[in-house]
């Protein structure tokens, strides 16, 4: 789970997501993995565009998340970021 967060301040998000998705995999039930892999998937909406398809998985990460850790301050942050990503602004 580190090594996605610490790929993407490298840089390298497409290979930040692909370590985020496996430690989703191995800690499904994980609330900071899900916040952690909805950031890596709002940075990269953030830094290549709106796609319709990282958009509905970030959504539904924090939606899962969410329902493991209600009331998290990075809930709604990330969703701010994902709907302003995801609009295009």
């Amino acid at each position: 789970m580190n090594r996605g967060v610490l790929l993407v301040r490298e840089g390298k998000i497409d290979e930040a997501i692909t370590w985020m998705r496996e430690a989703r995999l191995a800690m499904p039930n994980n609330a900071r993995v899900l916040f952690n892999l909805a950031y890596v998937l709002v940075t990269r909406l953030q830094k290549t565009g709106a796609d319709a398809a990282v958009a509905t998985e970030a959504r539904e990460v924090l939606l899962e998340a969410n329902r493991l850790a209600p009331g998290e301050k990075r809930f709604a942050q990330l969703m701010d970021a994902l709907n302003a990503a995801s609009s295009g602004n």
